[in-house]
Parts: structure tokens; C-alpha cells; sequence
């Protein structure tokens, strides 16, 4: 899910950059949403290093637990940010800037998008969602690697949390 919030960010940003080289869909593009359970999202705050930020008895974001990507470019320049904003509980009407504690956004509430972009890279797989599901496990070294990966990532996730 973070691989695909990065790459429509920067799908949005080229098409700013040459709106002529873009298509009408992607440049009228000002909004886009993903709904998703509870587990997802305490693992894409792992994976920003900010699942800290879960307040609840049982240890999982609330129901109605929002995260929130805005995306923007530095006015006269090529530079864009990213900004990360979070609504734990339902009973909340704001959101809380939480951008300065993903690591390397140096306590900034505006962020780089290489950042993201690394954060991205480290835990994206080299395969695409059907190649991944249809190939056995025991016959494949990537099949492996990538289902290792996945446990690994939710071990490191739950372990930050509960430890």
C-alpha cells in the first residue's frame, strides 16, 4: 500500500510538472482514498515508524483511525513534500501533523518525498501481486524472500509495539 501511495504522489507531481504529457484523469486527480482494517494500518505505521501513535487498549488503531498523505511542491522549484497527518479516534475532528516523527523527516512537519521514497524502496517486493500469489513457495527463492520479508515486517511491527 505504501509503494502505491508513493507512486501516485509522484504520478500527481510529473503531471504537474508537464500537465501536457499527462493524461485528463490523472490531472484532474485532487483526491484519492483507500479504505482498509485495522491490522493494514498499524502495519503502514510501522513501516513509517510512527505505530507509537495507536493509543488504544487493545493495541490497534480505532475504528475510524485515519491516516492522511498531502502532497506538495515547494512554490518556483522541482522540490516536493510530503506531509503526514492522523486522526486516531472517531470522536476527533482534527488531525495531528505526525510527519515530524518518521524517521529522516528531521522533526519537520513538511518532508521530503525521498524519503518516503526510501522508506518505500526498503520494503517494497520486486514482484507484482499475481506473480507473488501465484508461485509456489517451495519452488521459488523470491517466493521466499518476499514471504519472509512480509513476516518479518509485521514481527518487527508487533514487536515495536508490544515490547
Amino acid at each position: 500500500m505504501l509503494a502505491e501511495v508513493y507512486d501516485r504522489a509522484m504520478m500527481k507531481f510529473q503531471c504537474y510538472r508537464n500537465p501536457t504529457n499527462c493524461s485528463e484523469s490523472v490531472n484532474n486527480l485532487k483526491f484519492f482514498a483507500y479504505s482498509s482494517h485495522d491490522r493494514t494500518m498499524f502495519i503502514l505505521m510501522g513501516l513509517l515508524g510512527v505505530e507509537e501513535l495507536v493509543d488504544t487498549e487493545v493495541g490497534w488503531p480505532d475504528y475510524t483511525a485515519t491516516l492522511m498523505f498531502e502532497n506538495f511542491v515547494k512554490n518556483g522549484t522541482d522540490d516536493n513534500y510530503f506531509r503526514l497527518l492522523y486522526r486516531a479516534h472517531p470522536f476527533e475532528t482534527t488531525f495531528q501533523v505526525v510527519t515530524q516523527k518518521i524517521k529522516d523527516c528531521d522533526n519537520q512537519e513538511y518532508c521530503s518525498m525521498e524519503v518516503l521514497r526510501n522508506i518505500t524502496d526498503t520494503y517494497k517486493t520486486d514482484m507484482d501481486i499475481d506473480t507473488m500469489c501465484n508461485t509456489p513457495i517451495q519452488k521459488s527463492g523470491n517466493s521466499q524472500r518476499n514471504l519472509l520479508f512480509l513476516a518479518n515486517t509485521l514481527i518487527v511491527s508487533f514487536a515495536k509495539h508490544f515490547v
